[in-house]
């Protein structure tokens, strides 16, 4: 006897939400404009997926607005293996309030002329951006920043000279003189950065929509100085990417670095973008979201956010400073205004990600973003915990019960080095405008950077269209239930998210873990115990589960909600040195992009695998934003898979490498990477003998099973359909029963082997399951608890959300309402 796996379906051929014309096929789209009004066109920057085959010439695309064609510009994402467009990249810009959107592509459809609407040029390494409003130059050799601009045709500043991109710090030689509660540093000897350009490059370039990279790194005399046994030490590589829109006089800047120091002795004092004023600019205001406005006279003035409930602002002659106003949470910008232009700047999520300060000082003639002010103590990278076993787990054997065992430094020389190579990604906007443009008008700008205009194509599209796989969209009046308890948990960790303060330089866009279990005190576990916060195994499969969902709900709130969670996991929570050292041992590896487990803060632990920072979250984001930051994780992720295969803890062989391949092979079209895809698949021994609840969770877990059934829906080859199957018999539920892993993470391994066999034990494995998981959310503390009433009582229920569920379950959906893509039968031999 043998069994036959035939193929009884066109993969890809599913309806869709779009309809085909003798002009080529029409999607409508849904323009998200957050409640904002403007009398302006916005710039709209949104990924668009499409099912294979829909079309191949990218230039076949037109979009319309109430009838009426919008200029475009378009970039290709991602590509089907029979080199039709998957994701498409939108840009184009439109009113506030417009709706109506008609996306037409395929065969027949020609493009509308676009113009030039940006100049974007590259010579000699110096990049210049013109708009049409301002215009301006990065140098290879200059401040790290904007190092000319012009509004309107005439000079704003040129920056020769001036120091505009730093991050200054405080070197100890004692780690004792900067204690835990003080808000300085007893004897600590100033280092100030010098900025070092590495490369400069312009990334787009229109008509537009453009956009340059400035790499670099702040180098010091005294950081990283404590650090021995590797080169890799002391010097903090940043990257900036300035964005730029057709006939749009503000500039969005991104912001990302990382730090190479020794926690227990450099601490940052500073860290700031600056700006030029032009001569004879002198009017100081601070402009809030309602456009109430706080004069303050120069010629020094700052507004700082301590933290996040407390704001002041100071002005200053220049021997001692005052307080004029104070408040909670500062949502808007520093305007400082001259005869010619004006010139305002703002932080996206400012309040939230304390501290942070906006200055103006007319003096030096700058405008100060400090990224970290110092008004603030210094920003301390030390370790969370001084002990194991406090917070912390992958210690060395205790002495006793329940005692904690200090470090060891002959056995861990390097325990200081935690946090080296932790990140933090910042968005700031400049924006010029003229002197009598009205406050509502200079805040626009910064209204965009906070909450960005997105447009979505139907939650039926994303689905049909395949692009992420066979998952079963959002349908109102279907598995209520189910989509409740999906909901439920994520829910209450935005609650929770205000009620506890979960905001910070570090801790903004985590969430925790554990509610009422440890400690039953009616709070969340942060500080105790391992895995308080959500920044260990369960980190990249939470950020692929919360995109999904943005994707299936549509919903604004679980898109920045995933947005938040998924930059802090791969900022903070994950190493992005070139050398960090293995179990704070002597021996210094490659494990860039490799996430902090089983710690209770994020860089608690030395216990670091590729599996925290699984890259699928990542990847959805990048492709419906087009974030170029979500891309340097995608890249940051394949690196690692290249140059480090092992993935740290063993983690990359059990998909992180596959999913990082995966991408590559969509996002090029190159068949290389569709060979290291195979190699991953072909070479993962847990996906052919793992037995266990354990292995068999990991296998379907971190990525490899999904990496298996998504390549053999991309490639059309199903040879691979009996191990599929073979797999799911491993992990149904008589076997799982026993396991703690029951019965959580199984649920689209079972519709994975209906969707091949059309077995219906697999129908019965998910029809027992499901309920299951349904029943674990309602009686948690989200579901058992009225939201009224939330977070619950003291000793009241748990908390209860896995990344592997909310993640895999609509996929489970699917198989419930769809018929097997494979038709299993039996002859004799």
């Amino acid at each position: 006897m043998r069994t036959l796996y035939v193929s009884c379906m066109v993969i890809g051929m599913i309806a869709t939400t779009s309809t085909s014309t003798a002009r080529g096929s029409e999607l409508k789209l849904t323009a998200d404009w957050n409640g904002m009004k403007s009398r302006q066109s916005c710039p709209v920057t949104s990924g668009v997926p499409f099912a294979r085959g829909a079309f191949t010439d990218p230039s076949q695309v037109r979009l319309l607005a109430n009838g009426k064609s919008l200029p475009l510009q378009t970039e290709v994402m991602a590509w089907w293996p029979d080199g039709s467009v998957k994701w498409m990249l939108l840009d184009f810009q439109a009113r506030p309030g417009t709706t109506d959107l008609v996306l037409r592509y395929g065969p027949g459809v020609k493009p509308v002329p676009q113009g030039s609407g940006i100049e974007a040029s590259q010579r000699k390494g110096a990049v210049t951006i013109d708009t049409g409003v301002v215009k301006f130059t990065v140098q290879p050799k200059g401040s790290g920043f904007i190092d000319r601009l012009s509004f309107r045709g005439k000079k704003v500043f040129d920056s020769t000279g001036k120091r505009l991109n730093f991050m200054d710090c405080l070197h100890t030689d004692d780690p004792a003189d900067y204690r835990p509660m003080d808000r300085y540093i007893a004897d600590g000897k100033m280092d100030p950065s010098k900025l070092v350009i590495t490369g400069v490059a312009l990334e787009k370039k229109g008509p537009l929509h453009a956009s340059v990279i400035i790499d670099g790194k702040y180098t010091y005399k005294l950081v990283g100085t404590t650090i021995k046994g590797t080169d890799v030490k002391g010097d903090c590589p940043f990257r900036i990417r300035i964005h730029a829109y057709a006939g749009k006089s503000f500039l969005k800047v991104e912001h990302f670095f990382y730090y190479e120091g020794d926690g227990d002795h450099d601490f940052t004092k500073s860290l700031a973008l600056k700006v030029p004023l032009p001569t004879g600019t002198g009017n100081i205001r601070y402009i809030d979201g309602k456009a109430n406005v706080v004069e303050a006279p120069g010629p020094m003035a700052g507004l700082y956010q301590q933290s996040a409930d407390h704001y002041h602002v100071w002005n200053s002659e220049g021997t001692s400073a005052g307080i004029l106003v104070e408040g909670r949470r500062f949502e808007g910008v520093l305007d400082v205004t001259g005869a010619e232009v004006g010139i305002a700047v703002g932080v996206k999520d400012f309040w939230q990600n304390h501290a942070k300060s906006l200055h103006a000082d007319l003096t030096s003639g700058e405008l100060g973003v400090y990224l970290w002010p110092p008004e603030a103590p210094p920003l301390d990278y030390r370790r969370h915990a001084r002990d194991w076993s406090v917070g912390e787990s992958y210690a060395p054997r205790r002495r006793g019960p329940g005692s904690a065992i200090p470090f060891d430094r002959r056995s861990f020389p390097n325990y200081r080095l935690a946090s080296k190579g932790v990140g933090k990604t910042h968005y700031a906007m400049v924006n010029f405008h003229d002197p009598a443009a009205k406050c509502e008008d200079i805040l626009e700008p910064q209204s965009l950077l906070n909450h960005r205009p997105m447009v979505w194509a139907p939650a039926k599209h994303y689905a049909d269209s395949l692009v992420l796989g066979r998952y079963r969209h959002r349908i109102a009046g279907q598995h209520q239930d189910i989509e409740a308890a999906l909901d439920k948990p994520l829910s209450f960790w935005r609650f929770s998210q205000e009620r506890f303060r979960w905001y910070g330089m570090w801790i903004y866009g985590q969430v925790c873990q554990d509610f009422n279990n440890y400690q039953q005190n009616g709070r969340w576990v942060r500080d105790y115990g391992r895995w308080g916060w959500s920044c260990g195994d369960s980190v990249g499969r939470l950020a692929y589960a919360l995109m999904l969902q943005a994707v299936r709900t549509r919903r604004r709130s679980n898109l920045e909600f995933a947005e938040k969670y998924l930059y802090s996991v791969h900022d903070v929570c994950s190493t992005h040195s070139e050398a960090y050292p293995h179990h704070f041992r002597s021996k210094f590896i490659y494990i860039k992009g490799a996430s902090h487990r089983h710690g209770a803060w994020p860089w608690a632990g030395p216990y670091c695998g590729a599996r925290g920072s699984h890259p699928v979250g990542a990847k959805i984001y990048y492709f419906l934003t087009g974030e170029g930051h979500a891309k340097d994780i995608l890249e940051e992720m394949t690196q690692l898979a290249i140059k480090n295969p092992h993935g740290g803890e063993g983690d990359g062989p059990l998909g992180i490498n596959a999913q990082s391949f995966l991408y590559k092979w969509e996002s090029t079209g190159q068949d290389i990477w569709k060979k290291r895809l195979e190699a991953e698949i072909e070479g993962s021994k847990d996906l052919k003998t793992a037995e266990s609840g354990w292995m068999v969770m990991m296998s379907a877990a971190f990525g490899i099973y999904n990496a298996l059934e998504e390549y053999m829906d991309l490639t059309g080859d199903y040879s691979h359909a009996p191990l599929a199957a073979d797999f799911a018999d491993r992990a149904m539920p008589g076997k799982m029963r026993t396991s703690w892993t029951w019965p959580d993470g199984y649920f689209r391994v079972y519709g994975v082997a209906y969707n091949l066999t059309g077995d219906q034990k697999y129908l019965d494995a998910l029809q027992t399951t499901l309920p299951i998981f349904v029943g674990k959310v309602n009686s948690s503390a989200a579901g058992k608890t009225e939201a009224k009433n939330w977070p619950g009582p003291t000793g009241g229920p748990r908390s209860y959300t896995d990344g592997n569920v909310i993640r895999d379950i609509p996929f489970a959906l699917y198989s419930l309402h769809s018929k097997p893509i494979i038709t299993r039968s039996e002859k004799d031999k």
